[in-house]
């Protein structure tokens, strides 16, 4: 065999060793990707959807804090009561504690 035939064949065993590293580390790189991807996903998903404030929560709370802040006027069985606020039942049971009542 001369020289000219020795270098015009291909190394078929080295060859197959670069296919296959290649093929593996190709492989390890898509699933890095995307475990980065759901990584991120799963970050925008608890900071956009699990984060943020419950509207129809805080509209009630809301409305509670108007209803014991404002006076108010309601029905109870034939009876008329009035709702007065938070603060002023507050300053009249300090009062009546004070007067020993």
């Amino acid at each position: 065999m001369s020289d000219k035939e020795w270098y015009d064949d291909l190394n078929t065993g080295a060859i197959t060793v670069a296919g296959i590293l290649s093929v593996i580390i190709f492989v390890v790189v898509v699933l890095g990707v995307q475990a980065i991807f759901y990584s991120y996903n799963r970050f925008e998903y608890e900071t956009k959807e699990l984060r943020r404030e419950p509207t129809k929560a805080v509209a009630i709370l809301d409305g509670q804090r108007k209803d014991l802040s404002q006076y108010k006027r309601f029905q109870v069985q034939d009876k008329t009561r009035i709702a007065i606020p938070i603060e002023k039942a507050m300053e009249l049971v300090n009062q009546d504690l004070i007067n020993g009542k």
